[in-house]
């Protein structure tokens, strides 16, 4: 199972915060017991149908339990709702539900789709849904896309390659106040992604004045939402002759 470790300057975004407890069983924090489901109370717990499933039960098809309860502590402030909810799991009581593309946790403003306890859908679509963010993931259940950003969630646009922070052209997480820059999960600054952006063109990551004169050129916007600009052959060719490596 997923095990995510976590350095002081790679932070957790609020994406992989709600993705996680999804993706890993670390003694069941998240549904409670071993089969399925958060208990509400010791006396609901003792009433559990989905306690009786074990890995060697004879139950061929995922089942929907229907009034599932997400705990209020893990997702939102205190004094908010349980988010009601029904839930689809196969005999080992893993997240299953491999119909027609529907989900395996659906409610009024949530949709995640799994399969074999790994979120992850077989379209080209998010796999988690929850009301105006969604998220996409991989065949492994990590955050992952090609060509944009993995998840729009909380106002903040992400960019993940197979479960790690990465962009090379633009911010990897930002919304319209901030911006950070990551390239394969390591958290770096605009100078270092440009320069990065501009090595496989042919120049060399420590040739700091051709990185300059060509974000000039380039007239590389001053809003750092914006993609970085790949420069025309003859920019680059005037860069390198003024600005050897």
């Amino acid at each position: 199972m997923r095990r995510t470790v976590r350095t002081a300057w790679e932070p957790q975004t609020d994406a992989d915060r709600f993705l996680t407890p999804l993706t890993s069983d670390p003694i069941y924090d998240y549904f409670g017991c071993t089969a399925a489901g958060f208990h509400a109370d010791d006396a609901e717990a003792t009433a559990c149908k989905r306690c009786s499933y074990t890995p060697d039960t004879a139950q061929a098809e995922a089942v929907p339990f229907t009034g599932d309860r997400f705990h209020r502590g893990s997702w939102f402030r205190k004094g908010a709702p349980d988010r009601v909810h029904t839930r689809w799991l196969d005999p080992h009581g893993r997240l299953h539900r491999d119909e027609r593309d529907l989900p395996a946790i659906e409610s009024d403003d949530l949709q995640v789709w799994a399969t074999n306890g790994l979120v992850r859908r077989r379209t080209d679509r998010p796999s988690v849904v929850r009301g105006d963010d969604w998220a996409y993931t991989d065949e492994h259940g990590v955050l992952h896309r090609e060509g944009g950003p993995a998840a729009h969630w909380n106002g903040f646009d992400e960019y993940w390659q197979h479960g790690k922070l990465t962009r090379r052209d633009g911010p990897a997480f930002s919304n319209e106040w901030v911006s950070h820059y990551f390239l394969d999960g390591r958290r770096t600054t605009r100078e270092e992604l440009w320069a990065a952006w501009l090595e496989p063109l042919g120049v060399a990551i420590d040739n700091v004045d051709a990185h300059e004169h060509l974000y000039t050129v380039c007239q590389v916007s001053d809003d750092e939402r914006d993609p970085f600009p790949t420069p025309m052959p003859a920019e680059l060719m005037l860069a390198l002759a003024v600005c050897r490596n």
